[in-house]
């Protein structure tokens, strides 16, 4: 079993509609966090399936505002490989079938201009991690990953179908220190 949540204060992104011509740059946050449950293969292979749930709310320099929710399941698979005495080095892939909603407020260039659409996203993360032992019983690990979803046939509640897609990239490094009970 696994349980992981993380917040940053540090996101970025940018609206464009050349269209209309309308550029804006996003600044906030992000919450997140996995619930899964993986089965040891074998003694270096396990397959895990879990559960994600994340919500990003920034504030443009033009005055807007937005807010991406995403939750959905993934399943994916890691492999192990010890390195001597060391500790082990280890791979993941993992596939998401994820929902999303956007809420985007602009109140530059149109008063008024809002959008409350939904869509759905297949989404892939892969990444390696290191895990060793401190001492008998503390551990730690490094892991990096990189999730990349695209959310794809955005449909909003007042405009229908929406052109275009909301990408999502992402670059974790993760330290995590752990105790093992006897």
């Amino acid at each position: 079993f696994d349980a992981y949540a993380q917040t940053s204060t540090d996101e970025s992104d940018k609206a464009e509609a050349p269209s209309i011509p309308y550029t804006e740059q996003f600044e906030g946050d992000r919450d997140e966090f996995t619930f899964s449950v993986s089965y040891g293969v074998t003694d270096r292979a396990a397959l895990y399936i879990g559960y994600k749930h994340a919500s990003t709310s920034t504030t443009g320099d033009k005055g807007g505002r937005s807010e991406f929710v995403e939750d959905g399941y993934f399943a994916g698979a890691t492999y192990g490989w010890p390195i001597g005495k060391y500790g082990v080095l280890s791979a993941n892939l993992a596939l998401a079938d994820l929902d999303g909603e956007t809420r985007f407020r602009v109140t530059g260039f149109a008063p008024g201009f809002n959008i409350d659409a939904v869509g759905e996203a297949a989404g892939l993360t892969y990444g390696l991690a290191w895990r060793s032992r401190l001492t008998g019983k503390f551990g730690y690990a490094v892991t990096l990953d990189s999730y990349k979803y695209t959310f794809k046939d955005n449909v909003d509640k007042t405009f229908g179908r929406l052109d275009g897609e909301i990408e999502e990239k992402l670059l974790s490094l993760k330290v995590a220190v752990s105790y093992e009970f006897d």
